[in-house]
C-alpha cells in the first residue's frame, strides 16, 4: 500500500458485491447496517473512481485523499 501498488489478492469489485450483497440480505430482514451501508459507499466510490480491476486496499487511496 505505501507503494501505491493495488494488485488484486481481493478485489475491491468482490468485496463490494459481497457488501451488497449483505446489504441485501439485511434489507430483506428488516435489520438495519448503517455501518454497512457506510463503507458500500465508500467502496462505490473508489470502485467507481478507477478503471483498473483493483484490490480493497486501494481504500487507502481514498482516505489519503479526505
Amino acid at each position: 500500500m505505501l507503494k501505491g501498488e493495488y494488485k488484486p489478492s481481493f478485489p475491491l469489485r468482490l468485496m463490494h458485491k459481497d457488501m451488497s450483497l449483505a446489504l441485501d440480505l439485511a434489507n430483506q430482514l428488516g435489520v438495519p447496517l448503517p455501518s454497512a451501508a457506510a463503507t458500500r459507499e465508500v467502496l462505490s466510490s473508489v470502485k467507481g473512481a478507477t478503471k483498473e480491476d483493483v484490490d480493497f486496499s486501494a481504500l487507502a487511496s481514498f482516505w489519503k485523499r479526505s
